[in-house]
């Protein structure tokens, strides 16, 4: 129960106890938006829910790659709308268990646009842009608490390709998630 909440996307995964965890992206507004994360965990033998949390982002980190200008838009148009501000258009990716406890999530920002036009005679043509914004990492501890929270800033646009040479590979080594992906 995330209350007026709205899981915004979320994935879960047993871990080597039995238990169920849940974790994912959550909004107040609307699907599309992400405000923070959730963490439910629960319990594979008594089917009892044991932790259930959600943590807010911070203003500066939902704002981090945007320009002053942007910035001040972000939060004139928010504020216009009596809302908090949030983040759009993130998918959730990975769920991975930490060795302690608890997980990390990764997820990218993702959208497709598709544009169609009618010349004079009548004939349609519809182009399809495909995004592929940041990505976000975040470490949850067993209390559902964020450890840390990263984003790695990338932007690809492709056009009419299905996004095929976008997005990430990712892969962990120890303590560290390394990714890999076409920029520039």
């Amino acid at each position: 129960d995330l209350g007026d909440d709205i899981m915004s996307d979320h994935k879960f995964i047993v871990d080597d106890k039995g238990n169920i965890i849940i974790a994912g992206f959550y909004s107040n507004t609307t699907a599309y938006g992400v405000q923070g994360i959730f963490y439910i965990e629960i319990d594979g033998n008594k089917k009892e829910v044991v932790t259930t949390t959600k943590q807010k982002f911070s203003e500066d980190f939902m704002l981090a790659n945007y320009t002053d200008k942007q910035q001040a838009k972000i939060k004139k148009k928010a504020d216009k709308k009596d809302r908090d501000i949030q983040m759009y258009n993130y998918d959730l990716d990975h769920l991975i268990l930490n060795k302690e406890g608890g997980v990390t999530m990764v997820g990218e920002r993702y959208y497709v646009r598709v544009v169609t036009t009618t010349d004079q005679n009548g004939n349609t043509r519809s182009t399809s842009y495909y995004y592929f914004g940041d990505i976000i990492a975040c470490a949850i501890n067993k209390a559902g608490e964020i450890q840390w929270v990263s984003r790695v800033p990338k932007n690809q646009v492709s056009t009419n390709d299905g996004g095929y040479y976008s997005s990430y590979s990712m892969f962990v080594d120890e303590d560290k998630i390394h990714f890999l992906y076409n920029d520039h």
